[in-house]
């Protein structure tokens, strides 16, 4: 009886184990493939370069600005980290003759590559006595020649720039959501564009008295005459025959306000606006990303100094 239960048993396992080979040998469905696109690298040269491919691209890059939090464009070096990141970028966003450190390393570049932000704008030119120097000549130092590179500062050439961005973009990955994103950051810059216009029609004062002349464009796009304390670069020291001009325009002008910036040092601005009796106040440049918000909150944050300082209604 013992035997037959043993051979019984022995069969039932027999049989299991052939149901569970057939179960495991049978054929399964093919696991499906799914392509997910790697996001395009942008290196760009600092905030507002960086803020428009980002407004743009969405989350279909990855965007670096190499001048980041306080830091002054003008004079960033690069790291040995930065040229590596710039060279095994997809796409590389600069202005000419802002970053000189950058247009070295944009000379070694594949020019397909490279996006010059200034395209499609008309360039503003320095002017022969932009810089005054103690102890120079101004043929020595003189920004003419030189073109304006601080196109971001009006709505108008942002739309143009980001245009620009959103082409050489597009060529890379075709996509939808590009053209979105680019509809989107016009709308938001057009909106701006008509308050500045709206705002700033009617101002008794037209001199601009600023620290450095770094709002060329945007005095031109809304009726008004930039003063630089210093010419387009903000580390140039005025001489004391350029501070004595700047109060004489001032004074003529009757300026209300000297505009001072955020990394440049404001003492030279704050004291000749207490020498004059006028406000001193600060209008951003941009050129780093601001401390709080973003490019279109700061420049609303010019708007409203500029209808003050300017004496707008």
């Amino acid at each position: 009886m013992k035997k037959i239960v043993s051979i019984l048993f022995a069969s039932s396992l027999l049989l299991a184990a052939c149901a569970s080979t057939e179960t495991t040998t049978s054929p399964t469905a093919d696991p499906v493939e799914t392509t997910v696109a790697e996001k395009i690298q942008i290196v760009a040269g600092f905030y507002p370069l960086a803020y428009a491919a980002e407004s743009i691209t969405g989350d279909l890059a990855d965007v670096i600005s190499l001048a980041g939090p306080g830091v002054d464009a003008h004079d960033l070096e690069l790291t040995a980290s930065d040229v590596a990141k710039i060279t095994d970028a997809d796409l590389v966003i600069y202005i000419p003759n802002f970053i000189p450190a950058l247009d070295a390393v944009i000379k070694t570049l594949d020019s397909s590559k490279v996006i010059n932000a200034t395209e499609g704008i008309t360039l503003l030119e320095g002017k022969a006595d932009s810089h005054s120097h103690e102890g120079h000549s101004d043929d020595e130092h003189s920004d003419e020649g030189l073109s304006d590179p601080h196109v971001w500062l009006t709505p108008k050439n942002m739309i143009t720039l980001g245009g620009t961005i959103a082409q050489a973009i597009g060529a890379i990955q075709a996509n939808d959501q590009i053209a979105t994103n680019q509809a989107s950051f016009e709308s938001s810059l057009t909106a701006l564009a008509g308050e500045y216009s709206t705002k700033l029609a009617n101002c008794s004062v037209k001199a601009m008295i600023v620290s450095h002349e770094a709002f060329g464009y945007l005095a031109k796009e809304y009726g008004f005459e930039q003063v630089g304390i210093s010419g387009l670069s903000p580390e140039a020291e005025p001489s004391p025959a350029r501070l004595a001009e700047v109060a004489k325009i001032a004074k003529a002008e009757q300026a209300t306000t000297i505009y001072y910036e955020t990394l440049v040092d404001p003492k030279v601005a704050k004291t000749l606006a207490e020498e004059l009796k006028i406000s001193a106040a600060k209008l951003d440049p941009l050129e780093s990303p601001p401390a709080t918000g973003d490019y279109l909150s700061a420049m609303q944050e010019n708007l409203g100094a500029l209808f003050k300082g300017q004496v707008c209604s």
